[in-house]
Formats: structure tokens, C-alpha cells, sequence
């Protein structure tokens, strides 16, 4: 279980005497603690027990009222902290829903992103789209929350000639995705793309960055897709409305139905511009 792999980590990173004799100002867990059957390094645990640090801190990267990661084990390490860093204004409210009487020592900020770095990357080896077609990306771990699998079943439901979609990344839900499209045609309109270590360069000519998840804390690909200038088409999760709203594309609620309701629109946006 969770708490056996946590302390055999902590006996390891303890041995280490170098380390936790050292004295910091600040020790940070930047990785939250995980459902209680998930794998988890103990990243939390080895701040508060084999750092000799004057404050500890931890962020939280999860809508951690919705994302399974809530046990009373949890609650007990993040209580320690001297302070816990919400990656948005959202993702505090939902961490705060489960525990209030952290409100004191509960802060916000979004992830750090070098922005320059970005751009510089996103002209490297640039993608180039067939203007021709509305050009929609995903970039995303394939695995179910993410959604690829629900948008590949709902752009096979609406007009989808005009269309294509590419998929930067993999996993597990990959050939669930590659039935779905085989299922609805859509062999010459969505490409799973796998892999890519500079995923900026197929941002930066994307008509629309696609996040079809089911649950979201506040991902970095949104402040990612903001610096390229690239609109963001996103289910309502825990921070979209915050991070994207009205200003940075469009945010419908988080269903199929939705989806293809706001698909369709897109797509009469995009004919009418031809």
C-alpha cells in the first residue's frame, strides 16, 4: 500500500546523511500526495521527515476534492506543512473545500513557465497545417481522463470533413483512441502523432488547442498555448473558466453533448471565414 512504499522511500532518502544534516530555508514537495493505490515517490513525506529545513512546503497540482487523491492519511501529512501552494486560484478553493482550517497558510500561484523559451522552440522545426482544414491539437498523456477517446467519438458525429486532428503524446488509452476513429472514419481526419520532446512546435500554427478532459487541476498546456497565442477549446474543469474564460477561447461544460455543441459552432465559425 501507499504508506509501505512511503516508508521504504523515506529509509532510503534518510540514508542519505549528507543531505538531511544540511540546513535549508525552504524544502518544497513540489509533487502532491496521490490516491492511496497510485503510485507515489513519497515526495511530501521526505520533506517534512529527512529535510532539516526552517519551512516546508507543498503544492498541489489536482482538483484534489474531485481526483481521488482525498484520504484521511493525506489530510494528516498536508495539516504539517507550513505553508501549501495551489497551482490557481480554483484549485485553492477545491483544496480548501476539503480542508478549511488551512485557509491561513494557503496560497495561489500559477506554474512558472518560461515564456521566451517557448516561442524560441516553437520555430524549431515549425509544423506547417493545410490551411484548408480546421487543424485542432491535442497535447496529453493517452489515458482516460484526458478525454482524446471522447472527442475522437464526438468529432465522428458532426460534420468532421474540414477537419483534422492531431494528437501529440501517448499511453495507455491509445488503442481504445485508434478503435474510435477506425469506428467513425476518421482515418484520414485524426493523427496520433505519438511523441515529441518539443511539443511547441506543432502549437504554434494549431488553429485550436483541443482539451477535452474529464478532470483538470490547472494545466500548464493552457498558459503554454497563451504564450503562442494559440485559443484553447476546453471542457469545464476546475480552473478553465479561471485560466481560459471568454478571453482565451471557449469553455463548454464538461459532456459529450456540449462538446459537440460547441464543435459545431466552431466549425460554422471556421466555413464563414472561407
Amino acid at each position: 500500500g501507499q504508506e509501505t512504499a512511503v516508508k521504504l522511500a523515506k529509509l532510503t532518502l534518510r540514508a542519505d546523511k549528507d543531505l538531511f544534516d544540511r540546513e535549508y530555508d525552504s524544502a518544497i514537495s513540489y509533487s502532491h500526495m496521490s490516491g492511496n493505490h497510485s503510485f507515489y515517490g513519497g515526495t511530501a513525506q521526505y520533506v517534512l521527515d529527512a529535510c532539516n529545513a526552517k519551512e516546508k512546503v507543498c503544492y498541489i497540482h489536482c482538483d484534489y476534492k474531485n481526483s481521488g487523491c482525498v484520504s484521511e492519511y493525506s489530510n494528516r501529512i498536508y495539516r504539517q506543512f507550513d505553508k501549501i501552494v495551489c497551482v490557481s486560484e480554483s484549485t485553492k478553493k477545491r483544496f480548501l473545500e476539503v480542508l478549511p482550517e488551512l485557509s491561513d497558510r494557503t496560497i495561489a500561484t500559477y506554474n512558472p513557465i518560461n515564456e521566451a523559451e517557448i516561442r524560441a522552440l516553437a520555430e524549431k522545426d515549425t509544423v506547417q497545417y493545410d490551411k484548408n482544414f480546421l487543424n485542432l491539437l491535442t497535447i496529453a498523456r493517452l489515458t482516460a481522463e484526458k478525454g482524446v477517446e471522447r472527442f475522437v467519438r464526438v468529432l465522428g458525429s458532426v460534420d468532421f470533413s474540414k477537419v483534422r486532428y492531431y494528437v501529440v503524446g501517448s499511453g495507455q488509452a491509445q488503442p481504445r483512441i485508434e478503435e474510435e476513429i477506425r469506428k467513425h472514419g476518421l482515418e484520414d481526419h485524426v493523427f496520433l502523432v505519438g511523441e515529441d520532446s518539443n511539443p511547441y512546435r506543432h502549437m504554434k500554427n494549431a488553429d485550436m488547442l483541443v482539451l477535452p478532459s474529464y478532470h483538470e487541476a490547472a494545466p500548464v498546456v493552457f498558459q503554454e498555448a497563451k504564450a503562442l497565442g494559440v485559443p484553447v477549446f476546453t471542457t469545464r474543469t476546475t480552473s478553465a473558466d479561471e485560466m481560459i474564460g471568454e478571453k482565451y477561447g471557449v469553455v463548454v461544460n464538461n459532456s459529450d453533448e456540449a462538446i459537440a455543441i460547441g464543435l459545431k459552432q466552431i466549425l460554422e465559425n471556421f466555413a464563414s471565414s472561407k
